[in-house]
C-alpha cells in the first residue's frame, strides 16, 4: 500500500512520480552533490527515493528518501531510475489578491498526522501535524516540494506574485 502526500487543488493530482531505487549497499545520502558533503543518511539497498529533479548535477541526483522524508543527494551510478509516464499535475495553490504591494503569503494547512516539510526554493519550513502556518516569501517562480516520512512527496513549481495570498491544504491518502 502506497502513501501519497496530497494537496487540495483546483484540478486532480496524478499520483505518479519519478523514482530511484538504491542498487549499492550503504549508499550515502549527502546534503550536497559532493563526496565531501555531510552525511544525511546511509541508505539500504532497495531503498525507494523520489527524484526532486530528473537532471543530475555532476553525476549526483537530488532526491527525497521516501521512508524518512529526508532530502539529499546520491550518486546517480548507485541508483536505478524509473521515470514515470505521467507526472504530478501542477498542484494549484488557491490564490487570493490582497493588494499590489504585499509580499506573497502562503497559508499552509497540514491536515495529516505526520510532520510536514515544505521546501520553497532554498527555504525549508516545518509544519507540525494537524497544524497550520503562514509564511512570507520574496516574489518569484520557485520549485517546491512537500514531504513527510513514509509518503511520496508532492513536487512542483509555482509563480508566487506580489500582492497575493496562496493557500494549500495537505493530507495523506492510502492507495
Amino acid at each position: 500500500m502506497l502513501l501519497s502526500l496530497l494537496c487540495m487543488t483546483l484540478t486532480p493530482i496524478a499520483l505518479c512520480a519519478d523514482t530511484a531505487t538504491v542498487t549499492k549497499l550503504n549508499t550515502v545520502l549527502r546534503d550536497q552533490p559532493s563526496d565531501t558533503g555531510e552525511k544525511v543518511l546511509v541508505l539500504n539497498k532497495k531503498s525507494v527515493l523520489a527524484l526532486v529533479d530528473i537532471e543530475d548535477t555532476d553525476g549526483w541526483l537530488n532526491v527525497i528518501h521516501v521512508k524518512s522524508g529526508k532530502e539529499g543527494w546520491v550518486k546517480a551510478k548507485h541508483v536505478s531510475v524509473t521515470l514515470s509516464r505521467t507526472h504530478y499535475q501542477k498542484p494549484i495553490f488557491a490564490e487570493e489578491k490582497i493588494d499590489d504591494s504585499t509580499s506573497p503569503e502562503i497559508y499552509l494547512e497540514n491536515a495529516s498526522n505526520k510532520a510536514l516539510t515544505l521546501k520553497v526554493g532554498e527555504e525549508r519550513f516545518e509544519i507540525p501535524s494537524n497544524n497550520s502556518k503562514t509564511i512570507t516569501i520574496t516574489p518569484g517562480n520557485y520549485k517546491y516540494h512537500a514531504s513527510a516520512p513514509g509518503v511520496f512527496p508532492a513536487i512542483g513549481k509555482n509563480d508566487f506574485r506580489m500582492g497575493y495570498r496562496y493557500s494549500w491544504k495537505f493530507w495523506i491518502e492510502r492507495r
